[in-house]
């Protein structure tokens, strides 16, 4: 991976990479589940844990191109994006204690 532009201008984080060794057309089926893992790795960057974007950031952009400049969707962060989630309740029956089997 080549970093190929960073800049933050007017609160907007911006980063453009390259896969050097990746062509988009040899992972066409994987590319939905890329943009969402990439989202939510680049989202624990910008995002502060206990929520917001870091420090004089208002929103945050990554690009991803492959080895012939073809780009994915561009993934955007804004600060909606860094609202921590609450933790999942349990479903009905999981917070019981489980019974052991007879025998």
């Amino acid at each position: 991976m080549r970093l190929d532009e960073s800049s933050v201008k007017n609160g907007v984080m911006t980063a453009a990479y390259t896969l050097t060794d990746r062509d988009f057309n040899d992972i066409a089926t994987m590319l939905p589940f890329a943009v969402n893992a990439m989202k939510k790795q680049v989202s624990a960057i910008v995002c502060r844990p206990e929520g917001g974007m870091l420090s004089g950031l208002q929103a945050a952009r990554f690009i991803v191109r492959d080895k012939h400049g073809k780009a994915l969707p561009p993934v955007d962060i804004s600060p909606i994006d860094c609202t921590p989630q609450p933790a999942a309740q349990p479903q009905e029956g999981e917070d019981r204690p489980r019974r052991k089997a007879k025998g």
